[in-house]
C-alpha cells in the first residue's frame, strides 16, 4: 500500500510511503497507526513539504490522536480538577507536529469522504486494478 501526497504541482517528491499490507481485511487502515503515521510525517512528508503548506486531512483514527485527553474514571481528583481548569479545544498530535514546522492543518468534516479527493482517486485505481485482475 502506498500513500502519495499531492500538491498543485504534482506529487511531493520523497514523501512516498509504501508497504506490503499484512491485513486480511483488504483495508490498509488496519496496517497503519498513529506512531507509524507520525514517523512518516516527521521523516518523509514534513522535510519535503513546500514552506507554509496547508495539509488537508480526514478523520482517520491515526490522524486524530488527542494530546489533551479527558481523565478516565480511574483518574484521581487532582487530575480531573487540573484538566477542567486547563481544558481548551482538543489538540491533536499530528496538528501540533505540522504547526511546529509552520504548516497548517485543515480537517475535513467527519463522515464526508466525498470531500476528500484521494477517495475518488483510490476508487479509480481500484476499479482499474479490478478490471485487469482476472485471477
Amino acid at each position: 500500500m502506498e500513500r502519495l501526497w499531492r500538491t498543485e504541482n504534482g506529487f511531493i517528491d520523497g514523501a512516498l510511503l509504501m508497504f506490503k499490507s499484512q491485513s486480511k481485511s483488504s483495508d490498509y487502515h488496519d496496517d497503519i497507526n498513529s506512531t507509524n503515521f507520525q514517523k512518516w510525517l516527521r521523516e518523509k512528508l514534513i522535510p519535503n513539504l513546500p514552506e507554509r503548506s496547508l495539509v488537508v486531512m480526514d478523520n482517520a483514527p491515526y490522524h486524530c490522536t488527542q494530546l489533551n485527553k479527558a481523565p478516565t474514571m480511574s483518574s484521581i481528583k487532582n487530575n480531573l480538577q487540573e484538566w477542567l481548569r486547563g481544558k481548551g479545544p482538543p489538540t491533536y498530535a499530528v496538528d501540533e507536529l505540522l504547526k511546529a514546522h509552520n504548516h497548517e492543518v485543515l480537517k475535513l468534516p467527519p463522515y464526508h469522504c466525498e470531500l476528500n479527493p484521494i477517495v475518488k482517486i483510490w476508487s479509480l485505481v481500484k476499479r482499474k486494478v479490478a478490471d485487469i485482475n482476472v485471477s
